[in-house]
């Protein structure tokens, strides 16, 4: 059961970004071993028990403060993940294709890229900023530019394990038919699920699809089942009840453009390219980062310089090296030798 608990306040930590900010945790008649079990697997966490809490709340916010200030923050889990996709909070760059998605009016897009250029991250950050309350740009009569709430309900799938636009329609409707707002009700089809979301919730679908290529690859010019996911989209989206984004590799990149695919011009490509210069330098200068390891003003530029050769861009790579850099220097002090 210890075990149970604490995998489940692990995945919390990452799914929620917590890794780089301290906190309590409270527990509640526990011994002081199960504690210490807690504390060495969390590092940023201040391990209590419920007298200790009341007393921290009755000596108001500075003693608080003080107590979490004393957690050190180069202890805590690594936030740069290299095997997988990347944190929320770390993602940088990408502004532009973020803001294409969510602030035009296009209907569908189709993001390609070469193998961990960050296409994944990239859905899940869309996703992290809209549940946050992400403000979308709009423009008025007179292109005067202003900013409203975002008005979309993100539902975001991984296609690698599926193997029919059936699996796809089931994992959907698994996803948006769990929520509370829907629970209980039967849909008939696509269409029909979506519009109860639009109509429910005032808000318009944001599907991700993420990891489309080897379904592409499996389902014949002729699939049937291609073709009435590819109608579903095409009505939900001229209903403006819709937006959906697809990610791949090769495939995705051929099927749009051939003439006798189902998904021949659905929607727009977009193709990812390494990171700048520029964005590699947000990622070290971020507030967050620079609790783990300080890079001197003059080493800046020459530290930025020396990452951006060895990653050639990729964000896979630069996510390594900074892990690396955050592991290596124990003082905290980053400088072009490290």
């Amino acid at each position: 059961l210890q075990y149970d608990y604490l995998n489940k306040i692990q995945t919390l930590v990452i799914q929620e970004s917590l890794s780089m900010t301290p906190h309590f945790l409270v527990f509640l008649n526990t011994s002081k071993q199960i504690r210490s079990d807690f504390q060495s697997c969390l590092y940023n966490f201040n391990m209590i028990d419920i007298d200790t809490f009341k007393t921290i709340l009755q000596g108001g916010s500075s003693t608080i403060i003080d107590l979490l200030q004393k957690i050190r923050p180069k202890n805590v889990v690594s936030p740069f993940k290299y095997l997988g996709p990347c944190a929320p909070d770390v993602f940088v760059g990408r502004e532009e294709l973020i803001s294409e998605i969510i602030d035009n009016d296009q209907a569908g897009y189709a993001i390609t890229g070469g193998r961990r250029i960050g296409k994944t991250s990239l859905l899940l950050k869309i996703q992290y900023d809209i549940n946050r309350g992400r403000q979308a740009v709009r423009y008025d009569n007179f292109l005067q530019r202003y900013e409203k709430q975002s008005y979309y309900d993100c539902c975001y799938v991984d296609c690698i394990n599926l193997y029919s636009f059936q699996d796809v329609y089931n994992e959907i409707f698994r996803k948006q038919a769990s929520k509370e707002i829907l629970k209980g009700r039967v849909f008939s089809d696509l269409t029909e699920l979506i519009s109860r979301t639009s109509a429910l919730q005032n808000k318009k679908l944001l599907l991700l699809l993420d990891e489309m290529d080897d379904l592409m690859e499996m389902v014949s010019v002729h699939d049937r089942d291609a073709e009435n996911f590819q109608k579903d989209l095409q009505k939900a989206a001229n209903r403006n009840m819709l937006k959906f984004v697809i990610c791949g590799f090769r495939n995705i990149s051929k099927v749009i453009r051939d003439p006798g695919h189902p998904f021949f011009n659905l929607c727009k490509g977009l193709y990812m390219t390494p990171l700048k210069k520029r964005e590699i330098k947000k990622l070290l200068v971020m507030s967050n980062i620079q609790q783990l390891f300080k890079i001197p003003g003059h080493h800046l530029e020459k530290v930025v310089e020396r990452l951006n050769i060895a990653s050639g861009g990729y964000p896979s790579v630069v996510q390594y090296i900074a892990d690396q850099m955050m592991r290596t220097d124990r003082d905290g002090i980053v400088s072009p030798n490290t």
